[in-house]
């Protein structure tokens, strides 16, 4: 009885040890991806980012991890700040040409997109 209650044991154990390090490794590939996103940022995000001691991406302010198909990952990133940014870029006068490709924007442009008077490429 003692030998089936250990064999059990170790086998839980061990299907726990390989099912969680696969999720981790799922969800620290996903912040592998996102942390050289981060660089592409700017400073000051660089510096709050790499600044705090969190345990993984998923726990830094504006990014949603779910679980999907027993897998975590980011589903989301600073949701809302793409128009942020855009109302910034609205102050640069002599603007030409502005990529959005990879803005994620859930509402739409922002109305900001028409102070870019000199705009020809969107």
């Amino acid at each position: 009885m003692k030998i089936q209650i250990n064999n059990y044991l170790f086998l839980s154990l061990s299907i726990l040890y390989i099912f969680g390090n696969a999720l981790l490794k799922v969800k620290a590939d996903d912040c592998a991806f996102f942390e050289k996103a981060v660089n592409h940022f700017g400073n000051n995000l660089k510096v709050e980012y790499y600044n705090n001691t969190l345990p993984s991406c998923c726990s830094f302010e504006g990014v949603v991890c779910e679980n999907i198909e027993n897998e975590n990952h980011i589903t989301q990133f600073f949701d809302g700040k793409e128009a942020d940014a855009l109302n910034e870029l609205s102050n640069l006068n002599y603007l030409t040409q502005l990529n959005l490709e990879s803005f994620m924007f859930s509402k739409g442009l922002p109305p900001e997109i028409g102070k870019l008077k000199n705009l020809k490429v969107l």
